[in-house]
């Protein structure tokens, strides 16, 4: 697998970049690049998330660490809500990358961080039922 560093911002895989080309994306940028901003259903864990850490105290790098610990299994890394990191090397839909300043949130052991950890949202629909989107931060191990 080959992987590109440009100015500390990792690029994915070029097996990544043929998945996306071969599945027709447009529009949207070719590479998923690190610190990215995705809904909760774009992300698949791991054996359904069963190798998932949840930690009050996460940090990006302790997630980070975590995936790269499961033996080679994975090629991206996740968080969401600051506690939840998940792994996976499943090729993240880049057509549903979401706005990055959904993705706000700090991991809960780190402070003042510009690495984010993911984020959530809410709103309410017409009448008047309340909703809640999780959104994951996405990694490039």
């Amino acid at each position: 697998m080959l992987v590109l560093k440009i100015v500390s911002v990792y690029i994915a895989s070029f097996d990544h970049f043929d998945f996306v080309c071969n599945n027709n994306v447009k529009n949207q940028s070719l590479f998923l690049v690190s610190e990215d901003c995705y809904p909760y259903d774009a992300f698949y864990p791991r054996n359904n998330g069963f190798n998932d850490l949840y930690d009050d105290a996460l940090t990006v790098d302790n997630c980070l660490d975590h995936c790269r610990s499961l033996r080679s299994c994975c090629k991206y890394a996740a968080i969401t809500n600051g506690t939840r990191c998940s792994c996976t090397n499943q090729p993240i839909d880049v057509t549903l990358e979401y706005y990055s300043s959904v993705c706000n949130s700090e991991c809960a052991g780190q402070t003042n961080s510009q690495r984010l950890c993911g984020g959530y949202r809410t709103y309410e629909d017409s009448w008047g039922t309340r909703y809640e989107d999780h959104f994951w931060t996405i990694y490039v191990l």
